[in-house]
C-alpha cells in the first residue's frame, strides 16, 4: 500500500551525518515490509536552521521511498512568530500540493504541527482516508508553559484557540497513535467518543550505521583524552526552552567548590539559549560545550560517557523525550527530572535517579551518588542496557508500528 507519512522537524535522509529519528526509521520499516512510503516534511532543517532547498522539491530515495519538501521559509528561534507563520504557510502549501499526487491507502500524521495536522485530516476526510495521528507533545498546553510570563495572557488567549482545533483534529483522525501512555491519554481527553484502537509505540534507538574512516574525529579523541580519567556526566540534545540545562551548571558549579574533581559535565548540541549558558559558566572547567555534532560524533562521545542527564522542565506526566532510548543504548544509566511513565521506569527498573524538578541539591546527590559508587553505576549502566533490548529496541517497536499501520488500514476498507 501507499503510506503518507507527514512530519516536519526530524532529520532527513537527504543530510549527511545525523541520527535517524522516528518517522525515518518508520519509513525504512514500511518499506522493508513491501510498502511505498511518501514522506512530507520541510526544505527548512529544524536542528541546524538551514534552508536545504530554495523551493518545493521532490526528492526519491529510493525506489519505494520519497520525499516531498515543502518550501515554507524558514525561523532562527524556536519561540517565535516566525516560526508560527512557517507552520501556517507550510500547511497552506500542503492543501494545494497534495492534489498533485496519487491519493494514498492511509495517512500517518505526527502531532504538532496543528496547522499541518488540520489540513492533513481535511485531506484524509475529504478523500474517504484513514489517518492515523501520531500524538508526539501536548501541544498547546508546552506552548504555555515555556512562554515568558509578560506573554502568558496572550498566549493563554491563542492556546484557548488552538485547543478548539487541537480537539477537531483529534476527533476527525481515525486512530490515535502517541511514543508515550501520558500523552495519550492527554489527547483521548479530548474526544467525544473514545476510539478503541489507540497505541503507544515508544521512540526507540537502534545502532547508528558508523562508518569506520568517520571513527577517530579529532575533535572528540582530543576530547575523550582530556576527561579520560574523568566520570564523565553528559546531556546531548537541543539547547532550548524545554529543557533545565541551568541545573547542570549549578552542580558542576557546586563540585567545583566541594572539590570534586574527577567529575566532568559535557553539554552537546545547539539551540537559543546556548550562548546565555556558555556565559553562566565560563569559570567552570568541569563544563565542556561542544555545540552540534554529527551522528559519528555523538557515537564516540557517548561511547566514552557514563551517565546521561535528562533535566527536563516540568511538562506534567506525559513527558517521554527520545534521549531516554538513545542513553539506554549505550549503558548510560540516568539522572532525570521527569515525571510520568519515564519516572516509574527508571524506578521500577533501576536505570539511574530521579529528581524534583529545579531540585539542585538533589541533582548533585545524584550526580555524587553515582559518581562515587562504582557498584551502582555499574548495576544501573547493566539494567539501561536491558531495558533497551526490552522496551526500547527501534527495530522491534517500528515493525510493530508497521504491523498496527496494516491492520488499521484493513480495518478502515472493512468499515467502509
Amino acid at each position: 500500500m501507499l503510506v503518507w507519512l507527514i512530519k516536519h522537524g526530524e532529520t532527513l535522509p537527504v543530510q549527511d551525518d545525523v541520527p535517524k529519528m522516528r518517522t525515518w526509521n518508520l519509513s525504512e520499516a514500511l518499506v522493508k515490509s513491501g510498502h511505498e512510503v511518501i514522506w512530507w516534511s520541510s526544505t527548512f532543517s529544524h536542528q541546524k536552521k538551514k534552508i536545504l532547498y530554495e523551493a518545493n522539491k521532490s526528492i526519491k530515495i529510493n525506489e519505494n521511498f520519497s520525499l516531498n519538501l515543502i518550501d515554507a521559509g524558514s525561523y532562527k528561534k524556536n519561540l517565535s512568530v516566525k516560526r508560527i507563520l512557517h507552520h501556517v504557510k507550510m500547511a497552506n502549501k500542503f492543501r494545494n500540493w497534495s492534489n498533485n499526487f496519487k491519493k494514498p491507502d492511509i495517512v500517518v500524521c505526527s502531532y504538532p504541527l496543528i496547522e499541518l495536522a488540520e489540513e492533513a485530516v481535511r485531506f484524509s476526510k475529504k478523500n474517504n482516508i484513514p489517518l492515523i495521528l501520531d500524538v508526539r507533545d501536548q501541544w498547546p498546553e508546552t506552548f504555555m508553559l515555556v512562554s515568558p510570563k509578560i506573554f502568558k495572557p496572550l498566549v493563554y488567549v491563542y492556546t484557548l484557540l488552538l485547543k478548539r482545533r487541537a480537539k477537531f483534529i483529534f476527533n476527525n483522525s481515525y486512530s490515535l497513535s502517541s511514543m508515550s501512555l501520558g500523552c495519550l491519554r492527554w489527547a483521548e481527553n479530548f474526544l467525544d467518543n473514545k476510539k478503541l484502537n489507540n497505541k503507544v509505540f515508544y521512540i526507540g534507538f537502534k545502532k547508528r550505521e558508523i562508518k569506520k574512516n568517520k571513527l577517530n574525529d579529532s575533535y572528540i579523541a582530543k576530547l575523550k583524552q582530556k576527561l579520560i580519567k574523568k566520570k564523565v556526566f553528559v546531556y546531548a540534545g537541543t539547547i532550548g526552552s524545554f529543557y533545565d540545562l541551568e541545573i547542570i551548571i549549578r552542580v558542576a558549579s557546586i563540585c567545583k567548590s566541594n572539590n570534586l574533581n574527577n567529575f566532568s559535565f559535557v553539554i552537546a548540541g545547539d539551540g537559543d539559549n546556548l550562548h546565555y549558558l556558555q556565559n553562566k559558566s565560563k569559570n567552570l572547567q568541569n563544563v565542556t560545550f561542544t555545540g552540534w555534532l554529527n551522528t559519528h560524533q555523538i557515537h564516540q562521545l557517548l561511547e566514552f560517557s557514563h551517565v546521561g542527564l535528562l533535566p527536563y522542565k516540568d511538562f506534567g506526566a506525559g513527558t517521554f523525550p527520545n534521549k531516554p532510548a538513545e542513553y539506554f543504548f549505550y549503558g548510560l544509566p540516568v539522572i532525570s527530572t521527569i515525571d510520568g511513565e519515564i519516572k516509574s521506569l527508571i524506578d521500577q527498573y533501576e536505570l539511574g535517579i530521579n529528581v524534583p524538578y529545579s531540585d539542585t541539591y538533589k541533582f548533585y546527590k545524584a550526580v555524587v551518588d553515582i559518581g562515587n559508587n562504582h557498584t551502582l553505576l555499574s548495576k544501573f549502566s547493566n539494567n539501561a542496557n536491558k531495558m533497551h533490548k526490552i522496551k526500547f529496541d527501534a527495530n522491534k517497536i517500528y515493525t510493530d508500528f508497521v504491523k498496527y499501520i496494516e491492520e488499521v488500514q484493513k480495518q478502515y476498507v472493512q468499515q467502509i
